[in-house]
C-alpha cells in the first residue's frame, strides 16, 4: 500500500518515495478576522487547528537560514483526519499546516492564504509498504520505482 504521514511500528517493509513539503495557511476570512501572522512567534497568538496524529501537535519548528523557531500552538479544534483539518481551514476556523498536495490547489485558488512562506515547517514523507515475504521481489521493486518516478515528477510540478 501506499502510506502518507508518519509510520507506526509494524513487521511490515517501508520504502520512502518521497516527501511533500507543508503549507501553514489559513482562509482569507480567519486573516481578515485575526490578522496575517509575521513570523512564527506572532503564531502563538492565533487558533490553531490541531492535527492530533503528528508526532508534536502542539510545537512547531520552522526553519529559515538554517535558523531554527520553535513555537508552541494552542487550539480548541482538533482534528485526526487530514481532510477533516483541510475543511475546517476552508472554514475560516483557524491556522493549520497541510501536505502541499492536499492544499495547493486551495491556495491557487484563492480559498487559502499560504502563510510565512519563508519559513519551512517541514514535510511528510510516503512511503511504499508491503509484507516482503508475501510477493514477488521483482514486481514489488518495479511498481515502488515507478511510483517514486511518479512522485518526484509530481513534486517538481507542485
Amino acid at each position: 500500500s501506499i502510506r502518507v504521514g508518519w509510520l507506526h511500528d509494524s513487521n511490515l517493509v517501508a520504502r520512502k518515495l518521497g516527501d511533500w513539503p507543508r503549507y501553514l495557511c489559513a482562509s482569507p476570512e480567519y486573516i481578515d478576522r485575526h490578522g496575517m501572522p509575521e513570523s512564527p512567534a506572532q503564531l502563538t497568538e492565533h487558533e490553531w487547528i490541531i492535527f492530533t496524529i503528528l508526532p508534536t501537535p502542539f510545537q512547531w519548528t520552522f526553519t529559515r537560514n538554517r535558523r531554527e523557531q520553535r513555537v508552541q500552538v494552542q487550539g480548541r479544534l482538533r482534528c485526526n483526519n487530514a481532510e477533516a483539518v483541510r475543511a475546517s481551514l476552508l472554514a475560516g476556523a483557524g491556522i493549520g499546516a497541510q501536505a502541499g498536495f492536499m492544499v495547493k490547489e486551495d491556495i491557487d485558488a484563492g480559498r487559502l492564504v499560504h502563510l510565512l512562506p519563508d519559513w519551512d515547517c517541514g514535510a511528510v514523507g510516503m512511503y511504499a509498504v508491503y509484507q516482503d515475504r508475501h510477493y514477488p521481489q521483482a514486481r514489488v521493486r518495479l511498481f515502488i520505482d515507478y511510483i517514486r518516478n511518479a512522485s518526484t515528477a509530481l513534486e517538481m510540478a507542485g
